[in-house]
């Protein structure tokens, strides 16, 4: 797991960007999700107990990524009501 692990430090001034208009801004929200780390990667910061290869640092925004297919069917269309779930 540390091969493909890296550390992730932010503060409480990060931008949080959930995909859907919700008024959650609580880093629990992201468990579980794809997302997109806007930072800064130091490979001399290991992370807890030298466990990773790097770190991503000075992290300024989070986004959660769409999840557009899951190996089975697509999860995701766009069509004239913009972007919805799949049937």
């Amino acid at each position: 797991m540390a091969k493909n692990a890296v550390w992730v430090e932010f503060d409480s001034s990060v931008v949080l960007k959930p995909l859907t208009n919700t008024d959650s801004t609580s880093i629990g929200y992201f468990d579980s999700k794809y997302v997109t780390v806007n930072g800064i990667f130091n490979y001399e910061e290991s992370g807890h107990m030298g466990s990773n290869i790097g770190a991503i640092e000075n992290i300024d925004r989070m986004f959660e990524k769409i999840q557009w297919y899951d190996g089975k069917k697509e999860l995701y269309e766009i069509n004239k009501k913009g972007l919805q779930k799949s049937k």
